[in-house]
């Protein structure tokens, strides 16, 4: 390495870790003030959490239907909206193609959000259960509730799959060299081959920038449930499956990252 490289390199590393002192006396004066000021609210802060939980719990399996309801609304709106501009398309105009594909992308996410919630709620409505005795087994209430929380998780199962194979479809209409269905196990790996280089480009664009901000949240959900530890009495719990998940997300990308440079170089 040149002289003058490492010069800029000390350059720049001075330059940045004068930020970065910053980041670091802010964020440990402030976790400081938030762990002191959060230790004599907590148990003001446990009977919050509690209540709110037990509330959620309650709204949750009907909450689940409700907005897969306004999701499978909003998302056919798009998708019949999207299959009259296709049908009008004069075959030139690639803006309205365009469009199209914004449509359908729309629809596309809300069911996945859809999807992520549905199992949000199954997991509070299920959590609202765990003080239930046996002869509450035998209640009506309970049975229509725990009916309730099942017929949500599998309703928004199937209007995911709705969704998804409406959007695919038409999406196979307007591109005739994707391949893929959705029922198919490996209808990803299917559709990636189907893809050109401009796509593939856009999906890894796309992927190493929620890649990153993944791990942002990774960081700012440690940081939440290490204090939730000392406010509210999360326990270990939490913290644990938030490092999991970060650990899974960065091992995965780095070890994907060195079998792509390695096939490179081959």
């Amino acid at each position: 390495m040149s002289e003058s490289k490492k010069a800029e390199n000390r350059r720049e590393d001075s330059k940045a870790f004068k930020k970065f002192l910053v980041i670091i006396i802010v964020a440990f004066i402030g976790g400081g003030a938030v762990g002191f000021f959060g230790g004599m609210a907590r148990k003001q802060g446990i009977s919050i959490l509690v209540w709110l939980e037990g509330a959620m719990a309650e709204i949750a399996p009907y909450a689940a239907i409700l907005i897969t309801t306004i999701t499978l609304i909003i998302s056919e709106i798009l998708i019949v909206l999207s299959r009259k501009h296709y049908g009008n398309w004069n075959g030139e105009e690639e803006e309205v193609i365009e469009r199209i594909e914004r449509k359908l992308s729309w629809a596309l996410l809300a069911s996945n959000a859809n999807t992520v919630l549905a199992y949000f709620f199954f997991g509070l409505g299920f959590s609202g259960m765990q003080t239930l005795t046996r002869e509450d087994l035998y209640n009506v209430r309970v049975i229509i509730r725990f009916a309730t929380l099942l017929a949500g998780i599998v309703y928004a199962m199937v209007v995911m799959l709705i969704l998804q194979r409406q959007v695919i479809n038409l999406e196979k209409e307007i591109n005739p060299e994707k391949r893929g269905s959705v029922y198919d196990p490996s209808f990803q790996k299917r559709w990636l081959e189907s893809c050109d280089e401009g796509e593939l480009l856009q999906i890894y664009k796309a992927g190493f920038k929620a890649y990153q901000i993944t791990m942002n949240a990774c960081l700012v959900l440690w940081v939440i449930t290490t204090l939730g530890i000392v406010i509210f009495d999360f326990g270990i719990g939490p913290m644990t499956c938030v490092v999991l998940i970060w650990l899974v997300l960065m091992l995965s990308y780095s070890i994907e990252s060195i079998k792509v440079s390695k096939n490179r170089n081959v």
